[in-house]
This record gives structure tokens, C-alpha cells and sequence, in this order.
């Protein structure tokens, strides 16, 4: 269950990464004078880093559904399996 895991932290740590980054570039903003002139490239940077995030999210999404729907489908078919064994 390493997918599901990867998916949870993923799903509940977006903000604090977001809000991180943001902050980040806050501070950058109003402290750093040589910021303005990288500005461009650390945006374009941080947008492709937050891509891929999205992307490995989705990703993870997708194989947690792979790997837990035949798992539980399984299940089911074993407790319907021993509900007619009873009958």
C-alpha cells in the first residue's frame, strides 16, 4: 500500500507546499535586491516543479486505483463466495 500512502501524503501536503513556495517568494520579493532580475526563471522553474507535482499526483491516483480495485473486488468475491456456501 506504498501508492496509497504516497497518494495521501500528496493530497494532504499540497497547501503547506503551495503556501511555502509562495511565502518563499514573498520574501525574495521585499529582501533580496539582485531578485528581479532572476525573477523570470525562478517563476518558470517553480510553475514546471508544481506541474510535475500535479502530474505525479494524478499518476499516483491512477495506480492506487489499479492496484486496490481488483483487491477489493476479490473480496467481494469471496464473501459472496461463502454467502452461497451457507445458503
Amino acid at each position: 500500500m506504498v501508492a496509497l500512502g504516497l497518494c495521501e501524503m500528496f493530497t494532504f501536503n499540497f497547501n503547506y507546499f503551495l503556501g511555502g513556495a509562495v511565502i518563499v517568494f514573498i520574501v525574495l520579493e521585499k529582501c533580496w535586491g539582485r531578485w528581479p532580475s532572476i525573477r523570470s526563471r525562478a517563476v518558470r522553474t517553480f510553475t514546471w516543479i508544481l506541474t510535475m507535482l500535479v502530474l505525479a499526483g494524478i499518476t499516483w491516483t491512477s495506480v492506487t486505483a489499479l492496484l486496490v480495485v481488483p483487491m477489493v473486488l476479490n473480496q467481494h468475491k469471496k464473501a459472496d463466495a461463502k454467502a452461497d456456501a451457507n445458503l
